[in-house]
């Protein structure tokens, strides 16, 4: 992860770079990775993918930043930084979450 925002922060130099906003993004960027992974099914099967574990948990394609309040609900005396009020919002538009859409040609 910290590979992926890293490389970003080095090709955005003219940009504005929110290191916690890109932090964020690349954790959704491997989690979606990791997705596509596990569903992908073999090459030449004819099945168009493989059913997602129970114990893996489906989220996307929004995905919102944790609140002040998961931070409460996860520890008696969190530790609370301003950072995370400052993110915002990211949807991301995959085959993994729009399979019809995505993975033919449009034409």
């Amino acid at each position: 992860v910290k590979n992926r925002w890293t490389g970003w922060v080095a090709k955005r130099e003219g940009q504005s770079v929110y290191l916690p906003q890109l932090e964020f993004v690349a954790e959704i960027c491997e989690y979606v990775s990791f997705l596509a992974r596990v569903i992908r099914p073999p090459v030449k099967s004819g099945v168009t993918a493989k059913p997602l574990n129970l114990n893996l948990p489906l989220l996307g394609p929004r995905f919102i930043p944790p609140s002040y309040l998961h931070a409460q609900r996860r520890n008696a005396a969190p530790e609370i930084k301003p950072d995370a009020a400052y993110l915002k919002p990211v949807n991301i538009v995959h085959p993994v979450f729009y399979p019809d859409v995505l993975e033919k040609c449009p034409r």
